[in-house]
């Protein structure tokens, strides 16, 4: 038996215990398991390889209190190590300085949105950096790289959660080298792993968790050799998931099998099936020990292919896995395409359908920048305003941002060498970054954090516009207010370009006095509306928008009325 010494972090903190075999194990061995317990608590962890003969286990408590542990392993010199760790309760401080102190995301039973563990909502706001562990988005020599920019303007934009893939493709290096050095050419061999390639990740991720953010992750695209691989079996593609689970499986994820993942039933030299994506999903449920969100992340809608079946050609996750027990909130992307946006919509009430009830993401719709080449129009920010509006108030749980210039250069497969990059593509970064369409969200925030969002419900039969072509968006039409309520407490309603002089009706519950105003999703500003006392129906004769644009109307309840 070997004591090791006492120790005291914070709840939620991770701490790293190290432990050193006696002779060389494979990466993928597994030959390293802990057991923590603290009262009635009871937490198996898996440790991981980090080099030569060295293994780690990353312990993240989930609340205070001495939590005792216990190695196990096939190796004499790693087994029945024994040790304490006393836990203390972050303060209000600090929980206000980094908001993963508020707990590991969860979803509440019978709700559809996320929370952190101590029951503080969470507002899903992501933005996208699949290529956040290579050179491209490199660390830099004093922390002055590119990673650190983006982090720091996407934190300033209030974005809460970096939405990324832990390796781009088997060819694309970072700090540490690649993945897998003796399969940089999609070869199927996958028994060298290098940990110092996950190190480099390993600071990534705990800068993320510093600035306060979530990380929705996918390992690699499984199956799509333009951002992924193609050449795994479901075995390796286990292995590797079982390894990421127990590397990062301590910080704040929400977590996806794989990103676009139909692919791997077109694009793989062998196929998969829906049954490997099952056994993968089981999978997970067992080495998702800290019981974090799980779903998958399906291929846009506009990428169908006639040889899916209808359930995998749905663009949502919910086609072929929503009765999965490891799945527990769906992920949809509708595409690349002006013609597509009114899909959003659609899309999302469709899956908030399904039974039982599970939140919907908005992962991937039109980028900001991404050019409809059907169409030749680009999207620009009043597109972004559109999509992120709509997705929240017809009921998402999240909206997935994404610019093509930032994605562009951080995704540029021919260039990996961040030294050698123009001034020419600099500046594309800088665009991206400064988009008016990244901007706009954060406006989008900064309502969201002063209203009750979660008590919302999408609610379009209180609503309507007299004049409209239609009453839902269809491919050519978008001009179509969206509500969501929590009647007679709150009242959010977002007003398209060209709706504003239309006559407008909006239905509110009676017997409460209300105050009203619009806002500007354009700059964040207010403007009061004065309003007019309601009769006993509720109904209410909405004014004209103060301007041409896209306008939000925020209807808020004062208090009961006495005596109606």
């Amino acid at each position: 038996m070997k004591n090791e010494q006492h120790t005291q972090v914070i709840t939620w903190e991770r701490t790293d215990l190290c432990f050193q075999s006696s002779s060389i194990f494979k990466w993928s061995a597994f030959a390293l398991q802990l057991e923590f317990k603290c009262g009635s608590e009871t937490i198996h962890l898996d440790g991981f390889w980090s080099g030569d003969c060295n293994w780690t286990a990353r312990f993240a408590p989930t609340h205070p209190g001495i939590w005792t542990w216990v190695s196990h392993s096939q190796d004499s010199a790693m087994d029945n190590h024994q040790g304490k760790i006393e836990c203390i309760a972050p303060n209000t401080k600090q929980k206000k300085a980094n908001k993963n102190l508020h707990g590991f995301i969860r979803i509440p039973k019978d709700e559809m949105h996320f929370q952190y563990a101590d029951g503080e909502p969470f507002f899903f706001l992501g933005d996208t950096l699949w290529a956040i562990n290579t050179l491209r988005c490199g660390l830099g020599e004093k922390e002055n790289g590119n990673f650190f920019s983006w982090l720091k303007d996407r934190k300033q934009k209030g974005f809460t959660a970096a939405c990324v893939q832990f390796f781009r493709r088997l060819n694309q290096s970072n700090e540490g080298g690649y993945p897998f050095p003796n399969n940089t050419d999609d070869n199927g061999i996958f028994t060298h792993l290098n940990s110092e390639f996950f190190k480099h990740l390993d600071t990534r991720m705990n800068h993320i968790w510093d600035a306060g953010l979530v990380v929705a992750a996918h390992p690699t695209w499984f199956g799509k050799a333009q951002g992924g691989m193609t050449n795994i079996s479901s075995l390796d593609a286990q292995l590797i998931t079982r390894y990421l689970l127990a590397r990062y499986g301590s910080y704040n994820l929400i977590y996806s099998l794989s990103g676009e993942y139909q692919h791997s039933y077109l694009d793989m030299p062998n196929p998969w099936t829906r049954s490997d994506w099952q056994k993968l999903g089981a999978m997970v449920n067992k080495w998702n020990v800290y019981n974090h969100p799980v779903s998958i992340m399906p291929t846009g809608i506009q990428e169908g292919k006639s040889s899916l079946s209808s359930e995998a050609n749905s663009g949502s996750s919910a086609g072929e896995f929503h009765q999965e027990a490891w799945l527990d909130h769906n992920w949809i992307q509708t595409g690349h395409r002006l013609s597509l946006m009114h899909l959003i919509p659609k899309t999302i009430k469709e899956n908030r359908n399904h039974l039982p009830l599970k939140p919907v993401i908005q992962s991937e719709g039109w980028y900001e920048g991404f050019e409809d080449t059907n169409l030749f129009v680009q999207c620009n920010d009043s597109h972004i305003r559109w999509q992120a509006w709509v997705s929240y108030l017809c009921g998402a749980v999240g909206y997935i941002y994404g610019h093509g210039d930032v994605w562009g250069y951080f995704s540029k497969l021919d260039d990996p060498n961040p030294k050698d990059i123009s001034t020419e593509k600099k500046e594309m970064l800088d665009r991206g970054l400064n988009a008016e369409g990244g901007i706009s969200l954060s406006y989008l925030r900064q309502l969201f954090d002063q209203i009750a969002w979660w008590k919302l419900k999408p609610r379009q039969d209180l609503i309507s516009t007299k004049g409209l072509l239609s009453q839902e968006a269809n491919e050519w039409y978008l001009r179509v207010p969206y509500c969501a309520a929590a009647p007679g407490e709150l009242y959010v309603v977002y007003y398209p370009l060209g709706t504003g002089k239309k006559r407008k009706d909006l239905l509110l519950k009676s017997g409460y006095e209300y105050s009203a105003r619009w806002f500007n999703p354009r700059d964040g500003s207010f403007e009061n509306i004065k309003m007019p006392r309601l009769d006993k129906n509720g109904k209410w004769d909405v004014p004209v928008t103060p301007g041409a644009l896209d306008w939000v109307l925020v209807v808020e309840n004062n208090h009961e009325l006495k005596n109606l």
